[in-house]
């Protein structure tokens, strides 16, 4: 009966110890998650402001294209 209980004392020590790498391995992959995340999350921002930005210059090249246009009607 001792041996026994011995024996399952260490099967229960493996097994906890099992679970416990089990947990480490996925609380690390977890958090490099995270910080992928956080990183894909500043350069989406970033490209957002890179678009806005392209966005409002191509707005402006067009509102002067406009006025070259109204400029030369005026002198024909």
């Amino acid at each position: 009966v001792k041996v026994q209980l011995q024996a399952e004392r260490l099967g229960n020590r493996h097994a906890a110890n099992g679970e416990r790498t089990v947990s480490d391995r996925m609380r690390a992959e977890l958090e490099s998650t995270g910080r992928r995340l956080d990183e894909e999350r500043k350069r989406s921002a970033e490209l957002l402001m890179q678009v806005n930005m392209l966005q409002k210059s191509l707005l402006s090249q067009n509102e002067e294209r406009r006025r070259v246009a109204a400029l030369e009607q005026q002198i024909q």
